[in-house]
């Protein structure tokens, strides 16, 4: 996961997508990671 981190912080923009499926475990990890960003306000909008 770490590394997965790593390459979103690194990133650039990409001209081509991959085709490759993001296992559905990983997309929930991110998706609970994100509900720790900090948000305008508190308002929490996902709650």
């Amino acid at each position: 996961m770490a590394g997965l981190l790593k390459e979103i912080d690194e990133r650039r923009a990409k001209r081509a997508l991959s085709e490759n499926k993001i296992p559905d475990e990983v997309v929930a990890r991110l998706m609970k990671a994100a509900t720790y960003a900090p948000c305008c306000f508190n308002s929490q909008p996902w709650r």
